[in-house]
């Protein structure tokens, strides 16, 4: 199977852009190879490959699917809006951001020339007390103040009556000077105060996870809705007989929860791993910035180090399955063998470093009970523990044989590594015992001796130190 595929177009799969001149034919044995090499002919990776591990969007759930929705589709029947996540919504949100914009329109219609943006900012604070069920939409108005007159007393066609006053365009007062003076005082005096209120919102929004639906209102608020001319914003409240009016739909929303948030990602990134992100900085500073403990203390920077570790880790494994989804078994066991475990060899290398300047045996003995930790979990908790809860759900179940026999090698390998210093102290070293006792009371009998082991520094102290510590 031959591909050609522009060089510039390799983010796109189904659109090339009439710019690319340059073309490369590949030669490979089927389609599926043709696509894999016209993805990494020109650096051997693509930067992410976020899919990897996901199935096909076509084969999602329609539960997962409305996740990645942007609230800006208009449903038939979206049934009851009072949910225990609205109420919650209400309660968390509705009620302050709707007495927040009613605040802003006072001061609005105070300056008299933002008047305009005064009526938005009202019917804006009823909306945002309970977003759900109504749509904001984003309409074409007349050119001129006359038109946009004689349209006021136009009817619908499309709802077979006349349209109510509250749902008709906002008509700028006088146009040139007015509009600008209008927009520069929105600009400086109600966008920021609203926009900072929509951030806040947003953040503890998508940090609860499950209420991402009002972090993703309040983010299509702010960059959307509030930078729109006041005559072009419609708001309108859905009823399940009506047909909505023509227009872009900005905003409908219906749920302000979803427990289903924990499966969402931002770029194959778990939406949990992009929380704890912010950790990392965090942590970093106050490790260096407040090393003597005088803001926290060292079981806040311990948390805080452990909460940061599991995104950075989480990344390492994404980068890991991204390579080995694009290589062969050799370059994915190699790097996963190498990169995966770099998290510990920072911390085994680092302890060891610090307990041979301390001069500390401590630092030591935990790098012992790390180490055996993760060759008891890697080699049996984690396979023991994949194998039970793959079972629950698939009768049969295979795995790799050579990704089993290289992982026998090095099970093999470390057992010998760990042995090692153990045969050394055998062979070299002198058995001694704290107590012993004639069992039989003939000196030729069997003795029982108690507190016995193996002393290396009697006669070869310079074998325990130089090799089998």
């Amino acid at each position: 199977a031959a591909l050609s595929t522009p060089s510039c177009c390799q983010q796109h799969s189904e659109e090339v852009c009439e710019s690319c001149v340059v073309k490369t034919t590949l030669t490979a044995e089927n389609v599926v190879e043709a696509n894999k090499l016209s993805n990494n002919y020109k650096f051997g990776f693509k930067k992410w490959k976020s899919h990897v591990t996901a199935r096909p969007w076509e084969d999602r759930s329609e539960i997962v699917k409305e996740l990645y929705s942007d609230l800006n589709v208009i449903r038939g029947s979206g049934g009851s809006t009072l949910t225990c996540g609205n109420v919650l919504y209400l309660l968390l949100f509705g009620w302050w951001l709707s007495l927040l914009y009613v605040l802003v329109a006072a001061v609005m219609f105070v300056t008299v020339v933002g008047a305009p943006y005064g009526q938005l900012c009202w019917d804006l604070a009823g909306y945002f007390l309970w977003p759900f069920g109504k749509v904001i939409q984003k309409v074409e108005v007349p050119k001129s103040h006359q038109a946009c007159e004689a349209g006021a007393g136009e009817s619908s066609a499309l709802l077979g009556g006349p349209t109510p006053l509250r749902w008709r365009p906002r008509c700028w007062v006088g146009t040139g000077y007015w509009r600008r003076a209008s927009t520069a005082v929105w600009l400086c005096l109600g966008y920021p105060v609203l926009a900072l209120a929509h951030g806040l919102v947003c953040v503890t929004a998508w940090l609860l996870i499950v209420l991402i639906p009002v972090a993703k209102l309040s983010a299509r608020a702010t960059s959307r809705v509030l930078l729109l001319p006041p005559e072009r914003i419609l708001i309108r409240r859905l009823r399940m007989t009506e047909v909505p009016l023509e227009g872009e739909v900005i905003l409908c929303c219906y749920r302000a929860a979803n427990p289903y948030y924990y499966k969402y990602a931002v770029d194959g990134i778990n939406v949990f791993a992009v929380n704890l992100l912010p950790l990392v900085l965090v942590t970093l500073v106050l490790g260096y910035v407040d090393s003597p403990n005088h803001l926290t203390g060292s079981a806040v920077k311990f948390t805080l180090a452990l909460l940061s570790i599991m995104p950075l880790s989480y990344y390492i494994g994404m980068a890991i399955a991204s390579i080995s989804a694009q290589s062969n078994f050799a370059v994915g066991a190699v790097v996963n063998a190498t990169f995966g475990s770099i998290t510990e060899l920072t911390f085994y290398i680092t302890a060891l470093i610090k307990g041979s300047r301390e001069g500390n045996r401590c630092y030591a003995e935990v790098v012992k009970s790390a180490l055996t930790g993760t060759l008891v979990g890697c080699v049996l908790f984690v396979p023991g523990l994949c194998m039970v809860i793959g079972g629950i759900r698939h009768q049969e179940q295979r795995f790799n044989s050579r990704s089993a026999g290289v992982s026998s090698a090095l099970l093999f390998l470390s057992v010998g590594g760990v042995f090692a210093p153990t045969l050394f102290s055998k062979v070299y070293g002198k058995l001694v015992c704290g107590e012993c006792h004639n069992v039989t009371q003939n000196p030729l009998g069997h003795y029982l001796c108690h507190n016995c082991h193996f002393d290396l520094m009697d006669n070869n102290g310079t074998l325990y130190y130089s090799h089998v510590q």
